[in-house]
């Protein structure tokens, strides 16, 4: 095999850095990337009926009214 031929330099983002170093913290980020809070906003209307019912819950046609 052979020698790399760049040494390994310790980089801005190379593994011999500790994680930390390379997050921005949540105090140096500009106002406009800061998560605002939600406020003054109802959850959306979860409507809970089927779109299409059950056909047990229907009145049968009237040609087959007689066959029950």
């Amino acid at each position: 095999m052979r020698a790399n031929p760049l040494p390994l330099e310790a980089g801005p983002m190379s593994r011999t850095t500790p994680r930390a170093e390379t997050r921005m913290p949540m105090s140096e980020l500009p106002p406009s990337e800061e998560p605002m809070p939600i406020q003054d906003t109802p959850p959306p209307r979860v409507d809970s009926t089927p779109m299409r019912r059950g056909t047990r819950t229907r009145k049968p046609p009237a040609y087959l009214a007689d066959y029950q």
